[in-house]
């Protein structure tokens, strides 16, 4: 990828295919959904160069989860979770999940959001540390969040969470 322009933008309907294309090895149950167009409940967007995909990032804003941050089950404000971030294994380490994930954190600031939470995945969809991904937002000022239970899978849940 060099020196290309990274173009980050809504995600609609004619992409999806792409989508699904771009996420088929790490993702083939999501890719697959994303192949017929199914309904989200998420906000999607895609980082493109000359045109081609590269990125997705997936996001939401809404009330705090309790079972995910019983630390905050009493807050009634909006949070910023990340969903899920891919990016193309030949675009990475230039820009393009910082790009897609500032895009998401600027969209939460404008719908005054003060946090950002993420639980990442590990590759075999699994929650669990994952020494990449922790790398990936500690570097873009994300810090580790207590989990307040296990997730379905009996792996160890880790959150990180940034004040925006």
């Amino acid at each position: 990828m060099n020196r290309s322009i990274v173009k980050v933008r809504d995600m609609n309907s004619d992409d999806n295919f792409y989508v699904a294309d771009l996420i088929q090895e790490w993702r083939p149950t999501e890719a697959r959904y994303l192949e017929h167009s199914y309904p989200r409940d998420t906000l999607d967007v895609v980082a493109t160069v000359d045109e081609q995909i590269v990125g997705w990032i997936s996001y939401k804003i809404k009330p705090c989860n309790p079972d995910v941050l019983a630390t905050y089950e009493d807050s009634t404000e909006n949070w910023l979770y990340i969903v899920e971030v891919f990016v193309s294994p030949s675009s990475r380490r230039h820009g393009v999940g910082s790009q897609l994930l500032s895009f998401a954190e600027a969209q939460g600031k404008s719908a005054d959001v003060r946090y950002s939470i993420v639980m990442p995945e590990a590759g075999d969809g699994a929650h669990g540390f994952t020494p990449g991904l922790y790398e990936f937002y500690n570097e873009r000022g994300y810090e580790l969040m207590e989990p307040s239970r296990k997730n379905y899978s009996g792996a160890e849940p880790w959150l990180m969470g940034l004040k925006l």
